[in-house]
């Protein structure tokens, strides 16, 4: 597998997840995404798989949702 192709697994057990614990938490990503003060756009492009983000960055959304940022990067259970 080629770091490209890593990095996008990643973003979309990312995006899984995020979306997961958003919902679970009753929170639009909008207001996930102020409060961890992102733009919109950065959360969008991260949940199609776009963009290389920082630790600052998956940090931010992981204490706005509550988890660690392992939590965001674990592997699929049905994967």
């Amino acid at each position: 597998m080629t770091r490209d192709e890593q990095q996008r697994q990643e973003l979309h057990r990312f995006g899984r997840w995020f979306r997961h614990f958003a919902k679970a938490r009753g929170r639009s990503i909008n207001s996930i995404a102020r409060e961890a003060d992102l733009s919109q756009t950065v959360v969008y492009a991260l949940l199609r798989g776009d963009g290389n983000p920082t630790l600052g960055t998956l940090t931010a959304l992981a204490n706005v949702l509550g988890v660690d940022v392992a939590q965001l990067l674990a592997p699929i259970p049905d994967e």
